[in-house]
């Protein structure tokens, strides 16, 4: 089944107050499983896993942050919160998958822009963030090779931690575990990455975006306004969801877990359209 086949056969459910409560359900159960496997993760001690620790805890936190939104029919923050969620997904799956070379690379970036960050001003505000601190570090080698490998011939900070982008570091992810770690990431790129985007920068897509007007047949009333916000919240929580079974596959090949897929796959197949749970 494609990408647009899944749309449609959601398309009768995703408005449904009472669905987007069940997929709120399945969502929470889904982020308990990512918690689980935060327990093991936290048990490695090397450094590839002192890596990836940190970025599992900021999923699972924004996360819960989302589900309260989601919760709360606060549909532009839930998009925010999802697409945070989203990428740091796919760069976990991705430094797993590209192994010990990315993850120093990852590493080599929140270095350098940590150093950076000791010594932040706004050129022609008066307004200006030192670290005493700075002058010690300085002289690192270590630190001197991460801010070399991150600034341009211009002298400019390279911002992006890794040059591919994030349908790149999918293709990735795919070329080595396969449709069952990309499929979910696929479908989160599809439907959060772009509108949650839009959102997170304030342009005026998104604030029309958020109260239904780039499509035809705006909502009219209040009641289609609460409605297309429903359908888009279920969205988010299925495909966030989606995503999150991925990266729970991506996590018990590597850390050779046994289990933890399968109940999240058991969740997909109990909330999924024409289960018991999704009856409408």
């Amino acid at each position: 089944m494609d990408d647009n086949q899944e749309i449609r056969r959601w398309s009768s459910y995703l408005g449904d107050p009472a669905a987007a409560a069940r997929l709120a359900v399945f969502f929470a159960q889904e982020n308990s499983l990512l918690e689980e496997i935060q327990g093991k993760v936290a048990e490695r001690h090397e450094a590839f896993w002192g890596v990836i620790f940190p970025l599992l805890y900021s999923i699972s936190d924004s996360n819960r942050a989302f589900h309260l939104l989601a919760t709360h029919q606060a549909m532009r923050g839930a998009y925010v919160m999802a697409r945070m969620s989203f990428e740091a997904i796919v760069n976990t799956c991705f430094i797993m998958s590209e192994g010990n070379a990315a993850a120093d690379r990852a590493r080599r970036h929140a270095q350098q822009k940590s150093f950076r960050d000791m010594d932040r001003e706004i050129h022609g505000v008066d307004l200006r963030l030192m670290c005493d601190g700075k002058d010690e570090a300085a002289p690192d080698s270590e630190l001197q090779a991460s801010l070399a490998m991150f600034t341009n011939k211009k002298g400019r900070e390279i911002t992006q931690w890794t040059p591919e982008t994030v349908k790149e570091r999918i293709d990735a992810i795919e070329k080595k575990y396969g449709p069952r770690a990309s499929g979910g990431l696929n479908f989160g790129l599809f439907a959060i990455y772009r509108h949650g985007s839009e959102i997170a920068h304030g342009s005026l897509f998104g604030a029309l975006f958020s109260l239904g007007l780039t499509y035809p047949g705006t909502p009219r009333s209040g009641d289609e306004l609460s409605g297309y916000l429903t359908t888009n919240i279920s969205s988010l929580l299925w495909f966030l969801g989606k995503s999150v079974n991925s990266l729970i596959f991506v996590f018990q090949k590597e850390l050779g877990l046994d289990g933890v897929y399968e109940k999240s796959q058991a969740l997909i197949s109990e909330y999924q359209p024409g289960s018991n749970k999704c009856a409408s």
